[in-house]
């Protein structure tokens, strides 16, 4: 993982999981509409048990991440605006009919979110279950995401995805093709100091044709690709954009850029790859594509940030928090989380600390309304960063508390395993201890901590 520090003790992620916006890249292009009000979604068909009715009762919806999950009366033909989120009852199903002539079929149990629809086309988040989307008309998008950084991109087709959180997504693809885009993390066996490295918030991408079918795991961390050094890594990703750019596509060259950019950023080489961050961003301008413009926005936020830049870092990042602000309709999604927490450490790094704080617990109050009860990397992220801005603060027991809740949640990620950020939040607790005075916790602490990387480095040798 590339890291972009203000002291070692850091754990700096940048998207919707690690690295980067992001939970995903979404592909759409979006254009202000003169009658925003008429682009919503109808209720077509309700069914329960298998048979039509007019009205369904226990319908989840909210228009909101912050409010409630309402149980409602869903009718035949009510309207739904772009933002609203509905949850399926058990045996019942919900046909949706956009505007543009497009129907998303919604099965029991299966949840939703609504975001963005526009004459051009429409952007939906499939929280969770089964449904099928049947794309009659040509538009410029059709774009469905998940939160675990699945995008399905298509023109003109029929597929069902299936989505179980934290377990697996599955799609089935009746009709046309569907382009299913993965944003993840790449391996490289030894950085020029020997030691494993991961690349974060790189992009691909396969097609799946009529008659197709995949389902992805996400129970165990996977990596898109593995090289054995970085020099190998580089060579693949300026090839593949050498590739794209002999074509005409251009979300294809503008993922190959960005790939590229990610991985110059782990290599050091900043200016490289603000440069490419900085044409994405003018080729996204050109097509009034504010999501691809969101992820050049903070890309660039990255690299002037490891410049040490962290004022033109801001400016970027609170750029690309607005547009994915107007992206989601103000509703919660892990690539705002990224956003907050950025800036925090931005923020930190200019020794801003309360203000950092704010962001920290602003990204952390997000993931936690989407994720629950749910461990993830993200969260625990968080409060090992909080505890970082508690100790600068001399706030040590504050920092303990951080640091033992993100201990804990990286001990239930990876139960048993010898981890370097499990050392490293050992680490810290040493350090805070020390502070505090209690000599021997430190030294526990620190014991542990050594022990643990030690062990890592010789299975690294083997």
């Amino acid at each position: 993982m590339a890291a972009m520090t203000p002291t070692s003790r850091h754990q700096f992620f940048t998207t919707a999981r690690q690295f980067a916006a992001a939970l995903l890249l979404l592909a759409a292009c979006v254009t202000p509409l003169a009658h925003a009000q008429e682009m919503v979604w109808t209720v077509a068909k309700l069914l329960l048990d298998g048979k039509e009715t007019s009205e369904l009762t226990g319908v989840g919806r909210r228009d909101r991440s912050a409010d409630p999950l309402a149980r409602i009366t869903l009718k035949q033909n009510d309207k739904l605006p772009p933002g609203a989120e509905i949850a399926v009852p058990p045996r019942a199903s919900v046909e949706l009919l956009d505007a543009n002539g497009n129907r998303t079929m919604l099965y029991p149990g299966s949840r939703i979110v609504l975001l963005h629809l526009s004459a051009r086309g429409a952007r939906q988040q499939m929280m969770e279950g089964r449904a099928r989307f049947s794309i009659s008309k040509a538009l410029d998008y059709f774009n469905v995401n998940t939160p675990d950084r699945f995008l399905a991109t298509v023109k003109g087709t029929d597929y069902e995805l299936t989505l179980v959180p934290g377990k697996s997504v599955e799609f089935k693809v009746a009709e046309g093709a569907v382009e299913v885009e993965r944003t993840g993390t790449v391996r490289i066996a030894q950085d020029t100091q020997g030691q494993p490295r991961e690349v974060e918030n790189v992009a691909e991408a396969e097609s799946l044709k009529a008659g197709q079918a995949k389902r992805y795991d996400l129970t165990q961390a996977q990596y898109l690709r593995e090289f054995g050094n970085f020099k190998e890594a580089e060579a693949y990703f300026r090839q593949a954009l050498a590739e794209a750019e002999k074509g005409a596509d251009q979300q294809r060259i503008q993922r190959a850029r960005e790939s590229l950019g990610w991985m110059l950023i782990t290599l050091s080489v900043y200016q490289e790859a603000a440069s490419l961050f900085q044409r994405n961003l003018e080729a996204a301008r050109q097509n009034t594509d504010e999501a691809a413009q969101a992820d050049a926005l903070q890309g660039l936020g990255v690299a002037y940030a490891e410049l040490n830049e962290y004022r033109r870092a801001i400016t970027y990042y609170e750029q690309a928090l607005a547009m994915r602000k107007r992206l989601f309709g103000e509703r919660d999604h892990d690539d705002i989380a990224v956003l907050y927490q950025n800036l925090g450490v931005a923020y930190e790094n200019l020794n801003e600390y309360r203000r950092a704080i704010a962001y920290y617990e602003q990204a952390l109050a997000m993931r936690k309304r989407l994720f629950g009860e749910r461990d993830r990397d993200g969260i625990a992220v968080l409060y090992n960063n909080l505890g970082v801005a508690y100790l600068n603060l001399n706030e040590y027991r504050r920092a303990i508390e951080h640091y033992e809740q993100s201990l804990k949640m990286q001990r239930r990620l990876f139960p048993g395993r010898d981890m370097d950020v499990i050392a490293l939040s050992l680490r810290n607790l040493g350090d805070a201890n020390e502070k505090l005075g209690d000599v021997a916790a430190a030294a526990k602490y620190r014991e542990e901590a050594n022990a643990m990387s030690a062990r890592i480095r010789e299975r690294e040798k083997r």
